[in-house]
């Protein structure tokens, strides 16, 4: 393991923090677009993959990282009472 001081350890941390970063606003922008179902109590998403990576294309104009966006289609729960959304896990 090269030492986080080394040229590539400063690379990988580098990448670690880009991953972070762009895992925070693509959640970030499924939660905006994502609604409240009052009756079931649950947050669902009204956004899909594609919407999401053309979205992060247009924030980080250095790439996007694709493992950086969890897979969302349009009608997922995102979160509910019972632990079973995507965001629960």
């Amino acid at each position: 393991m090269p030492h986080k001081r080394s040229p590539t350890g400063k690379q990988k941390q580098k990448q670690r923090i880009d991953l972070y970063n762009q895992t925070r606003e693509a959640k970030k922008i499924i939660n905006e677009s994502s609604y409240n179902d009052l009756e079931k109590h649950e947050t669902v998403a009204r956004t899909t993959t594609n919407e999401v990576l053309t979205e992060m294309g247009r924030r980080f104009t250095d790439g996007v990282i694709r493992g950086a966006v969890p897979d969302v289609e349009d009608g997922l729960v995102l979160s509910n009472d019972y632990g079973q959304g995507i965001f629960n896990v």
